[in-house]
Order: C-alpha cells, then sequence, then structure tokens
C-alpha cells in the first residue's frame, strides 16, 4: 500500500428528496458519504493513526446538517460496507458493516440513525450510542476483538477528504484510543457515554 492518500472519494446520493408542499413540508435534500484513508504499515506506525479509513456520512434536512464520522484502523479503503441506505423524512437510516478482513471473520455491524428533530443514534452490534453526546466513533480491531469509543467528535470544519494522520497526531482522544499503552489513571478507552 503507498503511503500516500489512498483512495479519497466523495460520493453524494440524493436520496428521497421530498418535494416542499403547500403547507412548507419538510424535506430531506440529500445524504452525502465522504471516504478517505491514508497510510502504510512499518514497524513504528499506530493503525487508527497513521494508517486509518475514515467516513463520515452527513444528512441535509431543510437548511441544517446532521453527521457522524466512523474512524477506524481497517487497512484497506472500501472495507466499510453500506448495505442499506434509506433517506426518507424525518429520518435517514444508514446499515452497514465495517470489515477488518476479506472472509468477514472480523467485523462488526452499524445502524445509523439521523433524524430532522430529536434523537440521532448509532448501534453497533446491539449496542446502542447516542450521537448527542459525540458525533465520532472509534473502531479498533485488536486480536479479532473490536472495540469501540465514542469521542465528542471530529471539528466538523475538517475537510474530511484530505485529512491525514497529521489531524490524528493532534487528537488526543484519537492517539490515546489506538495506542496499545494503557491509558493515564482516570481516562478510560471504551466509556460508553449516554
Amino acid at each position: 500500500m503507498k503511503s500516500e492518500l489512498r483512495n479519497a472519494a466523495t460520493v453524494l446520493f440524493l436520496l428521497g428528496i421530498i418535494v416542499t408542499g403547500c403547507h412548507g413540508s419538510p424535506q430531506v435534500t440529500g445524504l452525502s458519504v465522504t471516504e478517505t484513508g491514508w497510510g502504510e504499515e512499518t514497524e513504528t506506525s499506530t493503525r487508527g493513526v497513521d494508517l486509518a479509513t475514515v467516513v463520515q456520512y452527513e444528512v441535509t434536512h431543510n437548511d441544517h446538517k446532521q453527521s457522524v464520522i466512523l474512524w477506524s484502523d481497517v487497512e484497506e479503503s472500501g472495507s466499510v460496507k453500506e448495505g442499506r441506505i434509506e433517506s426518507k423524512y424525518p429520518e435517514s437510516l444508514v446499515c452497514g458493516d465495517i470489515m477488518w478482513d476479506v472472509a468477514g471473520k472480523t467485523m462488526c455491524s452499524f445502524e445509523i440513525r439521523l433524524r430532522d428533530t430529536g434523537r440521532h443514534t448509532i448501534e453497533i452490534d446491539g449496542r446502542e450510542y447516542d450521537l448527542n453526546n459525540g458525533n465520532t466513533i472509534l473502531f479498533k480491531n485488536r486480536g479479532g476483538k473490536v472495540e469501540v469509543k465514542q469521542i465528542a467528535g471530529v471539528d466538523l470544519g475538517v475537510d474530511l477528504e484530505n485529512a491525514n494522520s497529521k489531524y490524528a497526531h493532534e487528537n488526543q482522544e484519537i492517539v490515546d484510543f489506538y495506542s496499545d499503552n494503557p491509558p493515564p489513571e482516570g481516562q478510560q478507552n471504551e466509556a460508553q457515554r449516554e
């Protein structure tokens, strides 16, 4: 794998566009998916920081946007697979899998629900996370065990298409989660926020 940015792509899905009616009914104007990845495995690289795949799902309801970012230590871009995408007011749904191997032996499933109002959630292998507590979900595979952490979020001003390990190194929560060293006293890497 090359060390430069690999397979950065943005795909814009205009799904289930609802025409505004005579009473100004709400509308879903689109769902965009941005995937980027970078890195090359070396003796000193940290998977998830120096080598990562990041996918952002962003839905636009009327004039406001909501997003969720899935940040993983998956080596190959394209290992985050959407199985079903639906966008119909008042909710957009994305279901899929993150796969660490071709055979699917190490994987986790996700279901993202972004709503026009109310609670936005992601369910990962049956465990629900409230996205109002953070829009970024970190995933790592350690010896076939997938670990998950929800963090406050990646700055939405960051251009994910051009993100690289520099941004990952600047975010201490990302560095701590993917480091093989235990976190400092008082910090937990796998805390679920509710």
